[in-house]
């Protein structure tokens, strides 16, 4: 779950810095002067130079640390390395965008109980409890878990849980069906190709 979360982060944050590129103005900006950079630029440099400095060197001691790990270690931890790639590359292969994903064939045959009370459960606990801001333990969040199971343990297609959700989640409905039913995705693929 942390590696999809990192995953859907990273997109989250491309998705972000490529609107607020999209909408950029140079001269509204420069006009508003709200920007370190448009007050004053050569003072803004100065301060970037130092910041820039500082990311170099501490790129270069994280650059010495793996050498020094790599050295001292006499042997590669490459079934970690090798696992670690496989499950970037299944993150990778998993589309994010709802309608693609919603279009992937779950491999319910993996979807066992165990594995939904293990780990698909957890996961729709935490997410509800992000979106609707209660705890896990929560009576409504349980209740709305629940359902959600239920509704995965059933095989049922994303959009009706979507349709079911809108009257408590309203636009976030379609957000949280979507990573909820990528992390189901990933798990059914990750079981399939025994990348667990």
């Amino acid at each position: 779950m942390r590696d999809l979360d990192e995953a859907e982060e990273k997109q989250h944050q491309r998705d972000a810095m490529s609107v607020m590129l999209s909408k950029w103005d140079d001269a509204q900006q420069a006009q508003m002067g709200e920007h370190g950079y448009y007050r004053d630029r050569q003072r803004w440099w100065r301060h970037r130079k130092v910041e820039r400095a500082r990311e170099m060197e501490l790129d270069d001691a994280d650059r010495r640390q793996q050498e020094r790990e790599t050295c001292a270690s006499e042997k590669p931890a490459t079934g970690t390395t090798e696992r670690r790639d496989l499950i970037e590359a299944l993150i990778k292969e998993i589309p994010s965008d709802p309608k693609a994903l919603f279009e992937w064939p779950v491999k319910w045959e993996q979807v066992n109980d165990t594995l939904i009370k293990s780990k698909i459960e957890p996961a729709v606990r935490k997410r509800l409890a992000e979106y609707l801001g209660g705890e896990g333990d929560d009576s409504s969040v349980s209740e709305l878990a629940e359902y959600v199971v239920a509704h995965i343990r059933e095989h049922k297609p994303p959009q009706e849980l979507i349709d079911e959700l809108e009257m408590v989640l309203v636009e976030e409905a379609p957000t949280f069906v979507a990573r909820i039913w990528r992390f189901v995705v990933y798990e059914s693929e990750a079981h399939a190709r025994n990348v667990t």
